[in-house]
């Protein structure tokens, strides 16, 4: 009788935690999108609407023709980048780095904001380069790779090609 007892309240214990896993696992879910979203939001805000974006893409581009940067070269010019943002941006870019979001995932969860890209006319002007430059990042291991790669539209171009 033990025995079953005891084997029945282990089974309970079981469902109980594996239901709860699942709750804890859309609840990152959901934080991970509303991070990706007000990072987005952020950005648009710090940078694309203030031409920070636009001059910072420039700049790496102007430096890339000169020679290859090096991903020490790239970081630094990315940390300056970041000084310049609102402290807004700064601090969700930090969290989004926590989240440790693989490119894809990135991807999948910023297609569902779309709608908030708002420089299309630099991202045809621009594209083929600020993915160049996004996809630098993006190996680098930095998440502002992956924002840029949204920004630039660079998903839509590579299934233009």
């Amino acid at each position: 009788m033990k025995k079953h007892l005891l084997f029945i309240v282990g089974f309970f214990l079981l469902t109980i935690i594996s239901c709860s896993k699942e709750e804890s696992s859309e609840i990152l879910l959901s934080e991970k999108e509303n991070v990706v979203k007000q990072t987005l939001i952020s950005f648009n805000n710090s940078a694309v609407k203030t031409k920070k974006y636009k001059v910072f893409i420039n700049e790496l581009s102007r430096k890339s023709n000169i020679s290859d940067l090096t991903p020490e070269e790239l970081d630094l010019l990315v940390d300056e980048f970041l000084k310049e943002q609102t402290q807004e941006f700064q601090q969700l870019y930090y969290k989004l780095a926590e989240l440790n979001l693989t490119s894809e995932e990135f991807s999948i969860i910023a297609s569902e904001f779309d709608y908030l890209r708002i420089d299309n006319n630099f991202k045809l002007n621009k594209g083929r380069i600020c993915c160049e430059i996004s996809g630098g990042l993006e190996s680098n291991g930095n998440p502002l790779g992956s924002v840029f790669k949204w920004a630039c539209g660079c998903e839509e171009s590579q299934a233009a090609s």
